[in-house]
C-alpha cells in the first residue's frame, strides 16, 4: 500500500492490531510481528516517525510522544517511548530508506530495522496490545509492506530461525512456531482480508 500526503501531515493507524494474548481476533499470538515502510518521497526537512501504538492514538501527534506508544524518527534518529523527548539515538532516515518496526511477544519488546539490518533501538517491557503507527509531518509519500505483497528488506525468519523455522504457506509477517493445518489455513484467510483491508488512515 503506497500512501501519498498532500496536506501538512499527521498519523496513520493500521486497522489489524498487534495482540500480545490469546483473544478472539488473535486465538494464537506468534512470537514476532513485523512491518516495513520505505519513504519514496519527503519535502526537505520533513519527519517520518514508524512505531507501534494504541488504536486510538491522537492523529495529530507524532507516534511515540503519547502513552502507550514507541516510534523511531528519521530527522533525528531518536527513538521516542511515551515522551516528546527523545531517549536513544540511531541512524537518520529519510527519502529512500526502508524502515521497519517489529514487536516480539516472546520478550515484549519492540525493535526496528533499516534498510534491511537490525538496529541496536528497541524499547524492553512493552506489555501492550498496538497497533502499527506511521506519522509525517509534510508532503511525501511511503510504501507499507506487511509481508504479503513483496519480501521484506530484513531477512525476519533468518534472524530469527531459532523461534521461526521454515514453514510453506506462512505469512512472514505472523509467523507461528507451530499450528494445526486447519488452524492455519483460517488464520492465513484471515489475515489475507487484513492485508486487503490495509490501513485505516485520516489525513490532518
Amino acid at each position: 500500500l503506497t500512501v501519498r500526503w498532500v496536506f501538512s501531515g499527521g498519523t496513520a493507524v493500521a486497522e489489524q492490531g498487534w495482540f500480545q494474548r490469546p483473544c478472539s481476533e488473535c486465538p494464537e499470538v506468534p512470537p514476532y510481528y513485523y512491518y516495513e515502510v520505505r519513504i519514496n518521497d519527503l519535502k526537505p526537512g520533513g519527519v517520518v516517525a514508524v512505531g507501534l501504538g494504541p488504536r486510538d492514538y491522537n492523529m495529530s501527534r507524532q507516534p511515540g510522544w503519547d502513552t502507550g506508544s514507541a516510534a523511531y524518527h528519521g530527522d533525528d534518529g531518536m527513538l521516542f517511548h511515551e515522551s516528546g523527548t527523545g531517549k536513544v539515538a540511531g541512524p537518520l532516515f529519510g527519502a529512500g530508506d526502508t524502515v521497519g518496526c517489529g514487536l516480539d511477544t516472546t520478550r515484549h519488546e519492540v525493535f526496528w530495522t533499516r534498510n534491511g539490518k537490525l538496529l541496536g533501538l528497541h524499547v524492553p517491557n512493552f506489555l501492550r496490545d498496538c497497533y502499527p503507527l506511521i506519522g509525517i509531518d509534510s508532503k511525501g509519500s511511503y510504501t507499507v509492506n506487511f509481508g504479503a505483497s513483496a519480501p521484506f528488506k530484513f531477512d525476519l525468519r533468518q534472524h530469527f530461525s531459532a523461534v521461526l523455522p521454515p514453514r510453506a504457506g506462512h505469512h512472514p509477517a505472523f509467523a507461528f512456531t507451530s499450528e494445526p493445518a486447519a488452524a492455519a489455513r483460517r488464520t492465513q484467510a484471515r489475515r489475507a482480508e487484513v492485508q486487503r483491508k490495509a490501513w485505516s488512515l485520516v489525513q490532518i
